[in-house]
């Protein structure tokens, strides 16, 4: 995902350093309660509720576009050439289709994925 190990390192750190304040929250009311497992989970519960829920979760759009095109029938193919990535989904008659271009493969298959499910999610109005 990230060439550069900077990049990769400041991405992920924002992550790392509230795992670090959750963790050291828990830990202070584990303490303050007599080591009590069920107050600190009464207490970190509702601040870990609102950050991931399955309706917040999204999918990757690879991931959301071949299991709509499963659930559909759709028929759904893709081509790989050496700086571009190109999906077609084949739906009710009709066609959809993106070629996307990238630096490398992975982001050009995601930015073609992502350009198709939203012409067909558009499309059928779903």
């Amino acid at each position: 995902m990230y060439t550069n190990p900077l990049t990769a390192y400041l991405f992920w750190s924002r992550y790392q350093v509230l795992g670090d304040v959750i963790e050291s929250l828990a830990g202070a009311i584990f303490a303050d309660s007599g080591y009590n497992k069920e107050v600190v989970f009464a207490s970190i519960k509702p601040l870990l509720g609102c950050m991931i829920t399955p309706e917040t979760v999204k999918l990757h759009p690879v991931r959301e576009l071949t299991e709509l095109c499963q659930k559909w029938q759709f028929e759904l193919s893709k081509a790989k050439d050496f700086d571009s990535f190109t999906v077609e989904v084949k739906a009710k008659e009709m066609s959809f289709a993106h070629t996307a271009k990238a630096s490398d493969k992975k982001t050009a298959k995601k930015l073609a994925y992502k350009e198709v499910l939203n012409l067909l999610k558009n499309s059928l109005d779903y």
